[in-house]
């Protein structure tokens, strides 16, 4: 009657890992889009933009975490590269990053940064991408 009954059965039998249920339990995490469009007051971002729009008067992703943390996240998702290829992190492969912004004098890594504050906070960093 169902032909494919075997290969239905192993997808109503499948269980989760051990990881996916960690991961499941984390529950309430915070996604954080901090990009050069913050800066250009634009929703895309081209790839064109000069790294020295990149440029905040206040950084400080101690404070950021410590109010995901004080609201009860376990949490945050950081976008690393966007899709117009602005790397938040000294990147060697392009000259589309942080390394060339006037933040910290061009010494800043915003992925270090975060992922330091998550772990005095006890909260689990994860670094994403957004295409490019």
């Amino acid at each position: 009657m169902y032909p494919l009954y075997e290969y239905d059965r192993r997808l109503v039998e499948c269980v989760p890992s051990g990881r996916q249920l960690k991961h499941a339990r984390m529950e309430f995490y915070g996604f954080l889009c901090f990009n050069m469009v913050t800066f250009t007051d634009r929703e895309w971002g081209t790839g064109k933009e000069s790294p020295a729009f990149f440029a905040p008067t206040e950084y400080d992703p101690a404070q950021w975490i410590g109010v995901m943390a004080e609201a009860g996240m376990r949490g945050a998702i950081l976008v690393a590269k966007h899709h117009d290829g602005f790397c938040l992190w000294p990147s060697r492969y392009t000259e589309h990053c942080v390394r060339n912004s006037p933040l910290q004098g061009g010494g800043a890594d915003v992925v270090r940064d975060v992922a330091e504050a998550c772990r005095e906070k006890g909260m689990t960093t994860t670094i994403s991408s957004a295409g490019s």
